[in-house]
């Protein structure tokens, strides 16, 4: 192992702060100046989070001996999600879950940090006191001491595994923008009625209120339909599944690769490309273009609806449509249950949903111009996917000092201090 790798309690990485809640009586302190980090904010996986939540000018004033700077690494020490690991980007405030480093950039590097305690995370957790709510405190969180190389290998290994997340970042970006430009042909064309042409076309009235004159007034059950085949995964144990699960979409990536073991229930078949809507809980908005790789066969959680298009209707249009806010909102508003957190969507009450229908050549224009947007957002998904498998193989080897870079020509110039 190349350098002195020493093993240092965290506090010696910079100092240690721990996060506090402004209280909710005073309204004043929120805004949209600063992030107010909280660990459901935070994931497993990424390294910037946004927050729900922003603080006012007042706000970060009023909090200013806990506020972090950017690149202060945010570790969650309280609860069943201790370990997730977060850096800030611009000056931000956690709640008292959070210990932060503020990192003493002299002698450490942000990034290795934020790479060391995602490593160390179940390591670290096994600190936590308390039976029925495990709690790191901020003591308990200074003293646990760590590998630690010297800072040219700090920087090195941050090098190798930030170049992974910056083109994973990049993607995730390009996703969204191209996600967005989508969502904003199907508003301009289909809500605000400014399709090609839309010109030379008067309003005139309808069943759903004003449409397009040659626009149909319709139902979500007229574009698309549903497709339910129960598929019993232990009816052959050996096999392995694509599962498009409430999990995999939340991790906003693939669908996993899971055994008939590891499935304890029915799930649907995903029989080509389809579009999942999520009948659980509609206020949390889950809507998946799935395209199977068609390596395995796909199933999806019995909690999804599995739809798909009606004649030549295209499948973009059925994504644009049940991916709309307002689409959304009517979801939400028409769901059933005993509690907010298990509520849901009836197939009856969606395919009755009233939508206008475009004439061929409008539904055909959108399908030509938003299909390579959404095929591009496929394929990103997959490169992210396998960008994600690269690092998480060389994060513990890297970060535990297996594999040497001390050695090695690896720019780091491009790193920030």
């Amino acid at each position: 192992m190349g350098g002195e790798w020493v093993r240092r309690p965290l506090a010696e990485l910079g100092e240690i702060v721990t996060g506090t809640t402004p209280p909710s009586s005073e309204p004043a302190l929120f805004g949209q100046v600063h992030p107010f980090l909280t660990p459901s904010d935070m994931t497993y996986d990424a390294r910037h989070v946004a927050t729900e939540r922003f603080l006012s000018k007042e706000g970060g004033s009023r909090f200013d001996s806990r506020m972090l700077p950017a690149g202060s690494v945010s570790f969650v020490c309280i609860g069943a999600t201790i370990g997730k690991v977060a850096m800030t980007q611009v000056a931000t405030l956690t709640n008292q879950q959070i210990n932060s480093i503020v990192v003493d950039s002299e002698n450490h590097h942000p990034d290795f940090t934020y790479y060391l305690l995602r490593q160390y995370a179940p390591e670290i957790r096994q600190h936590a006191g308390g039976a029925a709510t495990p709690i790191l405190n901020k003591t308990a969180f200074s003293r646990i001491e760590l590998p630690i190389p010297p800072l040219p290998v700090q920087r090195k290994i941050a090098a190798v595994l930030l170049a992974y997340d910056v083109l994973i970042e990049n993607n995730l970006r390009r996703i969204e923008i191209l996600e967005e430009m989508a969502q904003a042909v199907y508003r301009e064309w289909f809500v605000n009625f400014r399709s090609p042409g839309h010109e030379d076309v008067p309003l005139v009235d309808s069943p759903i209120g004003p449409i397009p004159d040659g626009w149909d007034a319709a139902s979500f059950g007229d574009v698309a339909e549903n497709h339910r085949k129960i598929v019993n995964p232990w009816g052959s144990l050996e096999e392995e599944f694509d599962h498009f699960s409430f999990a995999a979409f939340d991790a906003g990536g693939l669908p996993s690769t899971e055994s008939a073991e590891t499935m304890k229930s029915g799930k649907l078949l995903v029989d080509g490309d389809s579009i999942l809507l999520a009948k659980l809980n509609p206020r949390i908005p889950r809507v998946w273009f799935a395209r199977p790789r068609g390596v395995r066969r796909s199933v999806a959680s019995s909690e999804f609806l599995v739809l798909t298009s009606r004649g030549d209707m295209p499948l973009e249009l059925v994504y644009a449509i049940a991916s709309d806010p307002s689409f959304q909102s009517k979801l939400a508003t028409m769901s059933g249950g005993t509690s907010t957190s298990h509520q849901r969507l009836k197939l009856t009450d969606l395919v009755q949903l009233p939508i206008p229908v475009a004439p061929a050549e409008v539904v055909q224009a959108f399908g030509d111009l938003t299909g390579p947007m959404y095929r591009l957002v496929s394929n990103l998904l997959v490169q992210n996917t396998n960008l994600r498998a690269t690092r998480d193989l060389l994060l513990p080897r890297l970060v535990s000092g297996d594999i040497d870079v001390s050695d090695l020509d690896i720019d780091t110039e491009w790193l920030a201090s």
